[in-house]
């Protein structure tokens, strides 16, 4: 393979109950009354997009524009869970090691991420993103690029860095970033076990998947090992 391209939130940062808690308090306090795991997981995990899940949370048709000022509500709540954490707000264990070893390689990565611009700039002001990534490269929510399922995002991060997704290895946490991965085309995906376990990923349609990125050899294999 030449080249990784990675989801951020699940994959590179394990966020995932941080998200969760910062959606259930955003939601609570706009519609007033407390909102169980079903409700959330039926109309927020499981809906096709956020336009659709805010609107059914809020009662009313949204525009692009109204669930954009909505989520960003949201993010702020989502930001601040994040400085709370101190110096437990990191990177996913090994990670850094994994991303210097892709740079002495030679090898191009980007990023392909379905959060919005507020985010990726908090991201690389606190996690220091900038050593590895080219924020001027990164692929994320600008509400005009398809989000995932549909492909785009991995089609525009290859492109950027003069691949096609089918020479990328890519490494993706969740159902709708394998099904971008997939319609794609890439052929290597790394499922990490941050929020689905190892079985559910593969099913989804991962290679093989990781825990995190401690086990450095095992992770470089799947990168510089030659595809049949």
């Amino acid at each position: 393979m030449r080249g990784v391209l990675f989801d951020f939130n699940g994959t590179l940062l394990f966020d995932g109950k941080l998200q969760d808690e910062s959606w259930h308090e955003f939601l609570e306090h706009k519609v007033g009354r407390k909102i169980d795991a079903a409700e959330y997981q039926k109309n927020m995990s499981g809906a096709a997009n956020e336009i659709e899940a805010l609107s059914y949370f809020m009662g009313e048709k949204l525009t692009q524009a109204q669930a954009e000022a909505l989520e960003e509500e949201k993010e702020i709540i989502y930001r601040a869970k994040c400085l709370a954490l101190g110096d437990n707000f990191q990177l996913a264990p090994g990670l850094p090691n994994f991303l210097d070893a892709l740079k002495e390689n030679k090898i191009p990565f980007n990023l392909a991420s379905a959060s919005v611009m507020s985010n990726i700039n908090f991201f690389f002001e606190h996690l220091n993103l900038g050593n590895w990534f080219n924020i001027d490269y990164v692929v994320h929510k600008d509400g005009k690029i398809p989000s995932k399922p549909a492909p785009d995002m991995y089609l525009k991060a290859a492109e950027v860095i003069g691949l096609e997704v089918s020479d990328c290895v890519i490494f993706e946490d969740s159902r709708m970033g394998i099904k971008a991965a997939k319609s794609a085309n890439a052929k290597k995906i790394i499922g990490v076990t941050s929020s689905n376990d190892a079985a559910t990923l593969k099913n989804y349609g991962a290679f093989d998947t990781i825990p995190d990125y401690t086990d450095l050899n095992k992770i470089l294999q799947f990168v510089l090992e030659e595809e049949n």
